[in-house]
């Protein structure tokens, strides 16, 4: 005789017969359908945002003179800290001039691009929000010394806001801009949305 074994999957994956529609920049849309596709969504992804990096950057240029000011460098998401260090590395900066400065980014993508670049976040907070990262900016950076801010155009003011009434000093330098491009959603997708 010979033995026979079931070997299919019992077990169902969370978002089986889910659709899932992912809008964003395109890194984004690809990182995030990867995770959903292997929690079993079929996900559709239309990258419509695209980031537009500014060609002069004269504030950042600016605290690339002083930089070792900056008790606390943030970053509030991988682009920011793409530009900026590939900025760093235009201008001949060294980047054991930050070695006195924490750190602080939003998420672990963030933390893991930096990290691949060796630089590594020493403050990321538990919840991945403008909020959360002011909080824990707060909680761990030097109030004496100034925090630069490397973002968006159309940030979110909550950061700020919770610096400012926290007495924090610092230099918010607005690095690109998100754009929507309507052109690049297919018509037939529009209008297929549901919440």
């Amino acid at each position: 005789e010979t033995a026979s074994m079931e070997l299919s999957p019992t077990a169902e994956l969370p978002l089986k017969n889910i659709s899932v529609t992912v809008t964003g920049t395109a890194d984004f849309c690809i990182r995030l359908s990867e995770r959903l596709t292997r929690l079993g969504a079929d996900v559709r992804a239309v990258s419509h945002v695209r980031t537009e990096e500014y060609k002069k950057l004269p504030l950042l240029d600016k605290a690339f003179e002083h930089i070792e000011v900056y008790g606390c460098i943030t970053f509030t998401g991988r682009h920011g800290a793409e530009i900026f260090l590939r900025r760093m590395k235009e201008k001949g900066i060294d980047i054991r001039r930050l070695s006195s400065a924490k750190i602080a980014v939003i998420g672990r993508s963030t933390a893991e691009f930096l990290a691949g670049c060796g630089l590594y976040a020493d403050i990321v907070p538990d919840i991945f929000t403008s909020v959360g990262l002011a909080a824990a900016i707060a909680e761990n950076a030097d109030k004496g010394r100034r925090v630069l801010i490397a973002r968006a155009e159309k940030g979110s003011d909550d950061l700020i806001d919770i610096l400012d009434s926290s007495g924090y000093r610092y230099d918010d330098i607005k690095l690109y801009d998100t754009v929507i491009d309507c052109e690049a959603v297919p018509k037939k997708e529009i209008g297929r949305a549901h919440v």
